[in-house]
């Protein structure tokens, strides 16, 4: 229901460029109404995908890579991309002004991120977004005289911008954006729903198993002081470690927060004070 309203969003901000465009995704906007008028639908509400819906979907998707919604690049008139990433891709989408001072965009382009990258931290995937589409648009805007604008959903990309400390990597970056003569421009997330549906369209994790050796016959496992040292360290404990660790305050803007924890990517951040305690719960062990 999610991506379907996502994907309608999308289409709706084009619909001054399609002829009866309020015909075309009806069988779509049906499946989100409810037959009890007045009761909220559940997010995760089943849809009845028929044949009339996959021919408006994939009509909608065609007429969006035709005139009039997709132009001609006009040299003398300033570019705008919009990126953006989500957990497992990133999507942009490079548009203009047309002579109504409405947006038009001239082409879309997105991918998956590989393994390694989508470790990397939010800021990370979305600066990457950016060096990933200037890179594909490179013919049209690097050397253009007239300064074009990258509208983004997420402030730390300045950071890149600004003197700092850098991995080697980040350098390379923000060398490459010097390259370019561009300004950032902070959008809401709400509003940046091109790039973002192109980001997140289908929603989708890699799976990863997750294999438990059971211990047996090791009885160090359960005797009273292996036990209270597993009982020391605990979810609670790096609740309040993560609220005080100095290292997040100073760098809180690289992480992503969830339940009290911090994140980068999808690894856990464990605060400095308790990884003694559980580097000697996992390695002292004689099967570790």
């Amino acid at each position: 229901r999610k991506q379907l309203q996502s994907f309608l969003g999308f289409a709706n901000f084009y619909r001054a460029f399609i002829p009866q465009f309020a015909k075309i995704p009806l069988p779509l906007t049906e499946l989100l109404k409810t037959k009890k008028q007045g009761k909220r639908p559940k997010a995760n509400q089943k849809l009845l995908w028929t044949e009339h819906c996959d021919v408006a979907f994939e009509g909608l998707k065609k007429l969006f890579s035709q005139s009039p919604i997709l132009q001609h690049p006009n040299p003398n008139k300033k570019y705008i991309l919009q990126a953006d990433a989500s957990d497992v891709a990133i999507g942009a989408v490079l548009l203009q002004e047309n002579d109504l001072k409405q947006l038009q965009p001239y082409a879309y382009t997105s991918r998956k991120f590989t393994t390694v990258e989508r470790s990397w931290a939010i800021w990370e995937k979305e600066a990457f977004a950016v060096k990933w589409a200037l890179g594909v648009w490179r013919h049209f805007l690097e050397g253009n005289p007239i300064e074009f604008e990258v509208w983004m959903d997420h402030r730390n990309l300045e950071a890149l911008q600004k003197p700092r400390r850098l991995s080697p990597k980040q350098a390379r970056w923000a060398l490459y954006f010097k390259r370019f003569n561009f300004k950032l421009k902070y959008i809401p997330g709400g509003n940046n729903f091109m790039a973002d549906t192109l980001s997140r369209l289908p929603q989708y994790q890699s799976l990863r198993e997750i294999i438990i050796q059971p211990l047996i016959g090791n009885k160090d496992n359960h005797n009273p002081e292996s036990i209270a040292r597993l009982q020391h360290v605990n979810l609670n404990d790096i609740h309040k470690a993560t609220a005080q660790d100095t290292w997040l305050w100073d760098n809180k803007t690289t992480c992503s927060y969830r339940n009290g924890l911090a994140w980068q990517g999808d690894k856990l951040y464990v605060p400095e004070v308790c990884r003694t305690s559980i580097l000697q719960i996992c390695h002292d062990d004689k099967q570790a």
